[in-house]
């Protein structure tokens, strides 16, 4: 997700699709974490630190990325 905030300059447009498309990527893999914590079906032996980067770090890598390609701006800007 974050190499595509530096490809931006050779496209936005192509940069933004892969963004979305690793975003939803992201947000599949924490939902199906998150299912799996929450039904109780990993066992205590099996967790493991780095299970919780997708869900802990997810969100703030989307975040930088989205500000890199200037998606709250272009947003704005189409609106007004």
């Amino acid at each position: 997700m974050l190499i595509t905030g530096h490809f931006s300059r050779f496209g936005q447009e192509g940069a933004r699709w892969a963004y979305a498309a690793f975003l939803v990527a992201a947000a599949l893999v924490a939902t199906r974490l998150l299912a799996r914590w929450f039904t109780g079906t990993l066992g205590e032996t099996a967790l493991h630190p780095g299970y919780l980067l997708p869900v802990s770090s997810g969100p703030y890598i989307a975040s930088i990325t989205a500000s890199a390609l200037r998606l709250p701006e272009s947003t704005v800007s189409r609106l007004s």
